[in-house]
């Protein structure tokens, strides 16, 4: 009887664990691609290293693929610069089982060289994995959106 009640309370637990899961994840999903943009501009290595995986891979918007290593020296404190404001929109989030893929607009502005402000955009598909910790950040590639051509 104890081993019957037992496993009744397990499956009452894992089916409210799934419930509660399946509500939260897609919103977890995006809190994750936006603390990964904000240490981004903010140039906070230990937040990268927590929100990635040692085996993270990124497709920056010119086609280059950078490691985690790389990805992470780019933003190391020496390299800090005064990065353009970013901003996460759009974000779409679906879950495979423990894989999830947030697709997102991400904006930011940028000065040109006759000093006018110039918007730009790019579409960001960040790909994270389900761990003991929490999500974490697989891959991400930033493929550039171009402004429709005038007529």
């Amino acid at each position: 009887m104890r081993l019957r009640a037992h496993s009744l309370l397990v499956l009452v637990l894992a089916v409210l664990t799934a419930h509660l899961y399946a509500e939260t994840a897609p919103e977890a999903l995006t809190h994750l691609v936006e603390r990964f943009s904000k240490a981004q501009q903010t140039f906070d290595v230990a937040a990268l290293t927590e929100l990635t995986t040692a085996d993270y891979v990124e497709v920056s918007p010119l086609g280059e693929v950078d490691t985690r290593d790389k990805m992470l020296g780019f933003y190391a404190p020496e390299h800090k610069v005064d990065p353009p404001q970013m901003t996460i929109s759009q974000a779409q989030a679906r879950i495979f089982g423990d894989v999830g893929v947030v697709i997102a607009k991400v904006s930011y502005m940028t000065k040109g060289f006759d000093g006018a402000k110039h918007a730009n955009d790019l579409r960001g598909t960040f790909v994270s994995r389900l761990t003991p910790a929490g999500w974490k950040l697989v891959s991400t590639s930033y493929t550039p959106v171009h402004p429709p051509k005038s007529k």
